[in-house]
């Protein structure tokens, strides 16, 4: 039987323990490395969340800007709408809507239309939410009603009404104090109910 002298065995079991400790470094090491990359993920993923929340309320600005032109632009005719008030963005919009109809030039893009009462925050609020539009008159359309259905008006008929053709464009913004500015654009064409030509 080989017997390890007393000075060699001492040895060994240093070196046990010193791999021992290199083992438990490196994992130590790996796990260090692991953690960061995961919290990266993470950070990551929060930023992603965030970018698609303002996203998707500047998409909802610019979609309010469009259904809030369409509710203005059209002529009411029952007394349940009011009349805008001066100095706000609906005055603004029907003014710019007669003046266009009036001058009767078509395919003309109207200046921006943006008022204080067209942000949907307080002054002062982070973020700051908006939008503008933009109108264009592209004509009117004269209709022929024929036993309930619209046709096309023959050449001596005179229609007694006619429907207006609009393109309008809401640019929706969240505007961040010191940060991002998120925008997103909608364009809708749309016509608005018949009034009458006479």
């Amino acid at each position: 039987m080989h017997v390890i002298p007393e000075p060699m065995r001492k040895s060994r079991a240093r070196e046990a323990g010193a791999i021992t400790i290199l083992v438990t470094l490196m994992l130590l090491v790996l796990l260090t490395v692991w953690a960061v990359a995961m919290s990266k993920n993470a950070l990551r993923e929060v930023i992603i969340t965030g970018t698609s929340r303002q996203g998707a309320q500047v998409r909802n600005l610019a979609d309010t800007g469009l259904d809030w032109s369409i509710y203005w632009m059209t002529d009411d005719i029952s007394a349940a709408r009011t009349t805008p008030a001066t100095g706000t963005g609906a005055k603004a919009l029907r003014d710019q809507k007669a003046a266009m109809v009036a001058s009767g030039q078509t395919g003309i893009l109207s200046p921006v239309i943006s008022t204080a009462d067209m942000k949907t925050s307080a002054t002062g609020v982070n973020p700051v939410q908006r939008f503008e539009l933009f109108a264009t008159y592209m004509g009117s359309i004269p209709l022929d009603y024929t036993q309930g259905t619209v046709t096309q008006p023959s050449k001596d008929f005179k229609s007694p009404a006619t429907v207006q053709l609009w393109s309008v464009r809401s640019d929706g913004y969240v505007e961040y104090t010191g940060g991002p500015t998120f925008v997103h654009r909608r364009e809708a064409w749309f016509t608005l109910p018949p009034t009458s030509s006479k």
